[in-house]
C-alpha cells in the first residue's frame, strides 16, 4: 500500500515512528477542503470568491478550510461556506480527493 505526504507527492511510511523513549509517534494529518461555488447565469458561469480583511487590496480566494474531527467533507464544506460568506448552499457535485497538492484542471 502506498501513502503520500500532504506537503509533497512523495512516498511516506504509514508505520509509526518510534522516538528515543520507544513510544509510537504517528505523522500529523490535517485534512482540508477547497470549495468552488459556481452559479450559472445567462452571462456565463460566476465563481463565488471570498475576501479576508487581512488580504491586500484586490486579492480574493475560493473558500477553503480544515476538516474538524468526526466531520464529513460535505459538512466541512457547508460549515466553511457559512463561516466565510454567511450563505447556506446545497452540494451538487464533488470532485475526487487528491493525495497531495495537485490541482484539478
Amino acid at each position: 500500500q502506498i501513502f503520500f505526504s500532504g506537503s509533497a507527492s512523495i512516498r511516506v511510511n504509514p508505520r509509526p515512528i518510534f522516538g528515543s523513549i520507544g513510544l509510537p509517534n504517528y505523522p500529523r494529518l490535517s485534512p482540508a477542503i477547497i470549495v468552488a461555488i459556481v452559479r450559472h447565469t445567462d452571462e456565463g458561469p460566476k465563481l463565488l470568491l471570498a475576501r479576508n480583511h487581512r488580504f491586500p487590496a484586490g486579492r480574493y480566494s475560493v473558500i477553503a478550510g480544515f476538516v474538524e474531527p468526526c466531520e464529513s467533507l460535505e459538512g466541512c464544506a457547508q460549515r466553511e461556506v457559512m463561516e466565510e460568506v454567511g450563505m447556506p448552499f446545497k452540494m451538487c457535485a464533488t470532485s475526487p480527493a487528491s493525495r497531495g497538492p495537485s490541482p484539478i484542471l
